[in-house]
């Protein structure tokens, strides 16, 4: 890494207090170039209290990075292009923070919470630290590591699960939570359907109402599918809008943090285009449901019958037909 700080740090003034911190940000660069990222983030945020620049915020989100504190790595990098938009000159943070930041976003595993239908009075926990319950089903950066998770509400067993996360891990926990001993409901009894056998021939009607529920059952696999994916998008968006709040960043202005902003706008993209076509499925699925429902109602599949019969005449026999033909 170059050196990012000292001509930035030197070039304000010759006082003690600028030369201490170019002194601790010299310290910083031979420990990280022995791989000491603890030791040398210490240095560098003694130099940060003494004179706040773009360099020294860089330096101190790779020792974060390599450190395995991606979530505060994240902040730094983020503090960096804050004030090199508030009009501090440096060109080679700048140059280092894109790719930077890009691989940083890559790597950063987030946790999402499931739950539907959750109660309102419903507290999560992540990690001992209390989170809104607005989170559910919103991806949250973490660190990777272990981690637990803990949801409890009232009248049930408190949910407790624990895991690790690897780098760029996507975890989903599902929530369920069982009530407490004493308050399960009895169960309703319910009545075995019985099932009813037909052996008779399939007709042309049978024919074109299983092809109706073919077609409605693929129309509504796609419908499903596209769902899914565009909640994925929806997922990844969540995911980029959490990363900006963690890191107090935005899109807008000198504050952009342009690779999560570009994954933000990828995720939008896809979460608009696989939401028409899971819109376009389900409408085709109602469509053909619609049809099966109005053959099924309206096909009249009574099966011809036919009769004979032969009537005497005074000269010889008449044969009489009569049915549906």
């Amino acid at each position: 890494i170059p050196t990012l700080v000292s001509p930035a740090i030197a070039g304000e003034s010759n006082s003690a207090e600028l030369a201490m911190a170019v002194r601790l940000f010299d310290e910083a660069q031979k420990l990280e170039a022995q791989q000491r990222w603890g030791d040398a983030a210490l240095k560098l945020e003694e130099a940060i209290a003494i004179k706040d620049t773009p360099g020294l915020h860089f330096h101190l989100a790779v020792c974060r990075e390599n450190m395995g504190e991606l979530v505060e790595a994240s902040i730094e990098y983020h503090r960096a292009r804050q004030l090199i938009g508030a009009g501090q000159s440096a060109p080679d943070v700048l140059r280092l923070l894109e790719p930077a930041e890009a691989e940083l976003v890559r790597k950063l595993p987030t946790l999402r919470v499931h739950r539907p239908n959750a109660p309102l009075d419903m507290t999560i926990s992540i990690d001992g630290r209390k989170f809104a319950i607005s989170l559910l089903d919103s991806p949250v950066p973490l660190n990777p590591g272990p981690h637990s998770v803990v949801v409890s509400a009232p009248g049930h067993e408190a949910f407790r699960v624990q895991f690790d996360l690897g780098e760029g891990a996507r975890h989903v926990t599902s929530v369920e939570l069982k009530p407490e001993e004493g308050n399960v409901p009895a169960p309703v009894p319910v009545e075995a359907d019985r099932a009813v056998v037909s052996t008779e021939s399939v007709s042309t009607r049978s024919l074109v109402l299983w092809g109706g529920v073919g077609a409605t059952v693929v129309s509504a696999g796609f419908g499903t599918w596209f769902t899914i994916s565009a909640a994925s998008a929806d997922d990844d968006i969540s995911a980029a809008q959490n990363v900006l709040q963690v890191a107090g960043a935005d899109c807008v202005g000198n504050n952009a943090s342009e690779p999560t902003c570009q994954w933000l706008a990828e995720s939008v993209d896809d979460s608009e285009s696989r939401g028409n076509l899971a819109i376009i499925s389900w409408a085709a699925t109602g469509a053909f449901a619609l049809g099966t429902l109005a053959t099924y109602l309206l096909w009249d599949d009574a099966k011809p019958t036919t009769r004979a019969a032969v009537m005497p005449l005074e000269q010889g026999a008449a044969l009489s037909l009569s049915g549906r033909f």
